[in-house]
């Protein structure tokens, strides 16, 4: 519903509050001075804005439509929780958005990628719930690292050295270890206990 308070806010502007489930957001009627906050339908995008009579707006499309939100920083996100507001998401650019966790960047993700930070061999970038420090991180140019632990292969072994596979495929059975030299190219090594 639409109601005035007894009184204007503090610029001597005339205010009319709208209230919706106990919330009340300040419509500026009478703008005699910059508003503090300004609500209203933008025809022109066919959307409601909510601005501070600054910089920042926040767009509500129709429904099932957008919700649209300023761009944001690292230090300002677009989106953030009220409770940890250094984490959460912001536009970092055209068409890619970071997410950031405790104020530093964690993740990106843009028209036809995600990306994660390098990582380390003790805090992994990309790493297990159940077991944080187990993962795979950059460990340099080119180059990707497991941070402890053993990587199971499953057993895939060519029937023969022109067997279909791709260069850098890695294979193994009781006996060999089976390497793709190049497309449909295989050698193998034979397995020695020790």
């Amino acid at each position: 519903h639409l109601a005035q308070p007894a009184t204007g806010d503090n610029q001597g502007n005339q205010v009319y509050g709208l209230v919706a489930e106990g919330f009340a957001v300040g419509l500026v009627i009478d703008s005699g001075t910059t508003a503090q906050t300004v609500v209203g339908y933008n025809s022109s995008i066919n959307a409601s804005e909510f601005s501070d009579g600054g910089s920042n707006t926040l767009i509500l499309a129709p429904v099932h439509s957008t919700l649209r939100v300023p761009g944001g920083s690292t230090s300002s996100l677009a989106v953030a929780f009220a409770n940890d507001p250094n984490t959460g998401l912001y536009r970092a650019g055209a068409d890619v958005g970071d997410l950031v966790a405790g104020g530093a960047v964690a993740g990106r993700w843009g028209n036809a990628y995600l990306g994660i930070v390098s990582g380390s061999a003790i805090a992994p970038s990309l790493r297990f719930t159940s077991e944080g420090s187990l993962g795979f991180y950059r460990s340099g140019a080119s180059a990707l690292g497991l941070s402890y632990g053993r990587l199971v292969l499953p057993t895939d072994a060519p029937a023969s050295g022109t067997a279909t596979g791709t260069a850098g495929s890695i294979a193994w059975d009781a006996n060999y270890l089976y390497v793709c030299k190049s497309a449909n190219s295989w050698s193998r090594a034979t397995l020695n206990t020790f």
